[in-house]
């Protein structure tokens, strides 16, 4: 009999108010501890992407850089680098600078409105 009545005990506190509010309580901060780590390793994903990114555009810079300087290494490839940057010729050689008819005929005249034709009356 006092077997059954330990286990009857042991029911009772088991199935308390108090004990599934513990439960429900260490419930609900665990869930919000998963979802804590859940938001921490997409931040940590999207980061990762990000510099993934930014390491191929260096990776690129780089390839870019080492072959402009192998270019630079050579006579021809200075030569090339000046007159492209600074439009120099050689002796009996001509510059021609090439203008584009589009911007140079875009300048438009701006409609005056009536303010604007005060404005020029009064002064």
């Amino acid at each position: 009999m006092a077997d059954f009545r330990q286990r009857q005990r042991a029911r009772k506190l088991l199935y308390s108010n108090v004990t599934i509010a513990v439960l429900l309580g260490l419930l609900f901060i665990g869930g919000k501890e998963l979802w804590d780590i859940f938001q921490k390793k997409e931040q940590a994903e999207e980061a990762r992407a990000r510099v993934q990114g930014q390491y191929e555009d260096l990776i690129q810079r780089k390839e870019f850089l080492s072959s402009e300087i192998e270019s630079m290494e050579t006579v021809a490839g200075v030569e090339s680098k000046l007159r492209e940057r600074y439009s120099i010729a050689k002796s009996g050689e001509k510059v021609i600078i090439l203008i584009n008819d589009e911007e140079a005929s875009s300048t438009e005249e701006v409609e005056v409105g009536w303010w604007g034709r005060l404005w020029e009356w009064l002064w």
